[in-house]
């Protein structure tokens, strides 16, 4: 695209060079009004001579329009795999990007998210993260919308409304059905060593996603894979056991939570936890609570 515009770079500042074509301009009014000799060829004279003064010239521009950037964000954590989830969402890029190619001026930047796995191993969807770093070098006024493409569970949404306020839409594809459902359960809190013969506790949660009506659901607690007790808890409340540290080493304690009919995934009905048992006739000093041997170091 050439566009040509009219461009004034005066060397002298503004304010004068207005008032020097005012008085120019007074003037050859006057001689006009007078009927002066050669008063419309002064006239002429100074219009041309005040157009001078601020120098003008024409530019030629050749631009090149830039195209719109559509982010779109998929989600490939691991929740996505489950049902259908996955044949949805490969479908729905499909078709955005069919879309999308019949507009001009439009260019589609897709982006992937994967897993985000915390320091205490817990496993988190970061949709925003993967946008921001995505989009690092595109200045706001290119990108038309946000499109993201997820099972809805998005665990880094920014908090307020501030970041859209005057922005670009944010469109969301949600896959699944209406009638999913899922049960997991975690603990809250649970000891890393204990002494061997004392009592020891473990706190841990039942969640629910898409049940109608709030229900007791058994707990089975096991410790090395024999069963300790079997509690009936509700989803949303948290639970404590106790049980006495049978031996030094590993101890496996593991919680697995009845599994409902129809649910998406029963891989996070089951969850477990290591306990180290230390026995009582082996001094060691906790420091940041692990063990530490040189007790006898400290303590000289």
């Amino acid at each position: 695209m050439i566009n040509f515009k009219l461009a004034f770079a005066p060397e002298l500042p503004i304010a004068l060079l207005l008032g020097l074509c005012l008085v120019i301009g007074a003037l050859c009014i006057w001689a006009v009004v007078n009927k002066q000799r050669g008063a419309m060829l002064r006239l002429l004279a100074g219009t041309l001579l005040c157009v001078a003064i601020f120098d003008p010239s024409i530019l030629q521009e050749q631009r090149e329009p830039l195209p719109t950037i559509i982010p779109l964000v998929i989600d490939e954590t691991s929740s996505q795999s489950q049902g259908e989830r996955l044949q949805q969402t490969q479908n729905a890029v499909v078709e955005i990007r069919k879309q999308i190619e019949q507009l001009d001026g439009f260019e589609l930047r897709e982006i992937t998210a994967k897993d985000q796995i915390s320091t205490t191993s817990d496993v988190s969807t970061a949709l925003f993260a993967a946008l921001d770093a995505e989009l690092q070098d595109i200045p706001k006024d290119r990108i038309g919308a946000y499109l993201f493409i997820t099972e809805g569970q998005v665990h880094d949404v920014p908090a307020g409304s501030a970041r859209w306020e005057g922005g670009p839409p944010l469109h969301v594809f949600l896959t699944g059905a209406n009638d999913e459902r899922d049960r997991r359960i975690k603990f809250t809190k649970a000891p890393r060593f204990g002494v061997v013969g004392e009592i020891e506790q473990v706190d841990f949660i039942v969640e629910e996603t898409g049940f109608q009506q709030q229900l007791p659901v058994e707990v089975t607690i096991s410790l090395d894979g024999e069963v300790l007790a079997v509690e009936r808890v509700f989803s949303g409340q948290e639970n404590s056991f106790e049980f006495e540290v049978p031996h030094g080493g590993e101890n496996i304690i593991e919680l697995d939570v009845e599994i409902a009919d129809r649910e998406i995934s029963t891989v996070n009905n089951s969850t477990f936890a290591t306990l180290n048992g230390i026995r009582e006739n082996l001094r060691v000093l906790l420091v940041s609570g692990e063990p530490y041997a040189g007790e006898r170091t400290w303590r000289n």
